[in-house]
């Protein structure tokens, strides 16, 4: 698996790499704040099975925060918008959010200390512009 997270990573860069995207979401939950929807990936590196992609607000002001995905699989366009999508992964997780994939029809969002379970709505990963 470790080569195929290889293979995404420098994917992902070279085809993604510095565009403007407005959101993200893990299997249908959106994932970013409004005041980060303008947000560029400048880095994407796998370690293993986990992929992890480095984004920065479109003004290239602030930190550098990451989008970790583990075990991902399917890389391809984004079925709306313009960007590209993970069909699925065992876990992404972003700041103090995760998600895991419970079976094939269900996720887990763990946010705050607190656990909700949710059908599964979409890829595991979607980052596009509307």
């Amino acid at each position: 698996m470790s080569d195929e997270a290889k293979a995404l990573a420098a994917r992902i860069l070279a085809d993604y790499g510095g565009r403007v995207f407005e959101y993200c979401k893990f299997y249908g939950l959106n994932q970013m704040a409004p005041n980060d929807a303008s947000f560029r990936i400048v880095s994407a590196q796998a370690e293993g099975d986990q992929l992890s992609l480095g984004t920065m607000h479109s003004s290239g002001e602030g930190r550098v925060a990451s989008i970790v995905v583990q075990s991902p699989r399917g890389l391809k366009p984004a079925s709306t918008g313009k960007g590209f999508e993970i069909e699925s992964a065992e876990s992404l997780a972003y700041g103090d959010g995760r998600v895991e994939l419970k079976g094939t029809a269900e996720i887990i969002q763990h946010t705050g200390g607190r656990a909700e379970s949710w059908p599964r709505r979409g890829p595991a990963l979607l980052i596009t512009t509307s």
